[in-house]
């Protein structure tokens, strides 16, 4: 797998610009009110507010003593020994910090924050010698620009090892499958998709962090749904009803897709940290292009067959109609007669609807159109 440095879109770019300005044009504004009011003599009051801020502002952005922390952000805060003291951050919603057992668990109940922790996204770190445990982490997507001629181990673009000192409480994550055989000889690429939960903080800082600080937690739960994709995928059929081509890939809710969830969770969570809430595939392929070309016959062949079956059914119906509208009018002719006469009408449905069919000598039949004049070409003799 070749690494790809991640292009960062404009929202992206936007929100972290903004973010980081956000302080600093706070304190900007502070010292404008300051130099208004320092005329009126207010400094003995003003400079100390201001001192204030700023000093809160510069702790805060390095981590010293409090953080600055927004939704979905998740820190692990450590003494000087190394050992876990307590997460900060804010808790998705449904979630609450369990400071005990230093896990996130479900609850119904709404968390109350402080107003330093709703207004400004303040959370305190604690005594000098306290700090946030800072690790190293590889951030994958799917390439947005997938084509024909793009190499399957790029559908998932990946960076070099960034630093990070906050955990993503909920994260949406791509994995690639390669290579999963359906029934005999179909093998397909998929993506898997998953949205996942952070449940352990702690497995993921230090039983999934190597000697380099770099925390292989995705390359646990790739593993994981590597195995639980073939699994639900394997053997199974590749056209028809039930069939991997007709299956709702996109659907959180498909069975197949639970089934992954559902043994990805069995050991994920003990290993990984975190829980897989569901999946899905937005993107897949064959793996040889031979059997896609096979497959589309394949597929020509049946979309035929079923056209002519249907058509068979019709031609089946009518003539089922025309014996017995044959029989109510001929009652003693014999079933081979019949049989004839149905088969002519049935060849002649370009002539007008309202056509007499008459018996001559009792077992020649014909076909005979009315005349212009409106007078019948024909009658039963």
């Amino acid at each position: 797998m070749k690494l790809v440095i991640l292009p960062v879109s404009k929202k992206l770019l936007l929100e972290k610009i903004g973010g980081e300005m956000k302080w600093f044009v706070g304190t900007v504004i502070v010292l404008l009110i300051g130099l208004l009011v320092a005329g009126f003599g207010w400094e003995p009051v003003v400079v100390p507010i201001l001192f204030f801020a700023v000093v809160i502002w510069t702790f805060g952005k390095i981590r010293f003593l409090i953080a600055f922390m927004s939704r979905n952000q998740i820190a692990t805060v450590v003494g000087g020994d190394g050992a876990p003291l307590k997460l900060i951050g804010p808790p998705p919603e449904g979630y609450l910090i369990d400071q005990e057992n230093f896990t996130l668990e479900p609850t119904s109940v709404k968390i109350e924050e402080g107003l330093l922790q709703k207004k400004l996204g303040l959370y305190v770190i604690g005594l000098p010698w306290r700090k946030i445990r800072e690790f190293k982490l590889v951030h994958e997507r799917m390439n947005p620009r997938i084509t024909n001629d793009t190499k399957t181990e790029d559908w998932i673009l990946r960076s070099t090892p960034k630093p990070e000192w906050f955990l993503l409480a909920k994260v949406v994550h791509q994995f690639l499958v390669p290579a999963i055989e359906l029934q005999k000889g179909v093998l397909i690429d998929v993506v898997i998709e998953a949205e996942l939960m952070l449940r352990r903080p702690l497995v993921v800082l230090f039983d999934r962090m190597s000697n380099t600080g770099e925390v292989n937690t995705y390359e646990v739960l790739d593993k994981l749904i590597n195995t639980a994709t073939e699994n639900a995928l394997q053997g199974m059929g590749y056209r028809g009803e039930n069939g991997f081509q007709k299956m709702d890939k996109k659907a959180k809710n498909n069975p197949k897709c639970q089934a992954m969830c559902d043994e990805v969770n069995q050991t994920g969570l003990e290993l990984s940290g975190y829980e897989v809430k569901s999946v899905f595939i937005p993107h897949w392929d064959f793996t040889d292009k031979t059997q896609e070309t096979l497959e589309r016959e394949l597929e020509t062949a049946d979309l035929r067959a079923s056209v002519l079956e249907r058509q068979a059914k019709a031609e089946n119906a009518e003539f089922r109609e025309a014996m017995k509208a044959a029989k109510e009018q001929f009652p003693d002719a014999s079933d081979s007669e019949l049989i004839r006469m149905v088969t002519q009408i049935i060849k002649t449905k370009d002539l007008p609807r309202n056509l007499t069919v008459y018996a001559e000598g009792g077992s020649n039949l014909a076909v005979s159109a009315p005349s212009t004049g409106g007078k019948k070409g024909g009658s039963k003799k």
